[in-house]
């Protein structure tokens, strides 16, 4: 993380209706104080809902 300035790493997630996991993590150049991050809080509900449609079939042709 050193030779790309990453001072922060910010990540949340959650659980999908089959038991899939979804993960986002955000790397900054800054240091993200507390309060920051906690307006993060909603947007995992905000990214589960916008893949929820993809759920529940494959992501990739084979």
């Amino acid at each position: 993380m050193v030779p790309f300035g990453v001072r922060s790493v910010l990540g949340f997630g959650g659980v999908l209706p089959r038991g899939e996991l979804f993960a986002v993590i955000v790397f900054a150049r800054i240091p993200l104080p507390p309060e920051t991050a906690e307006m993060f809080k909603p947007l995992a509900l905000s990214v589960k809902l916008a893949i929820l449609p993809f759920a529940n079939g494959p992501l990739f042709d084979e």
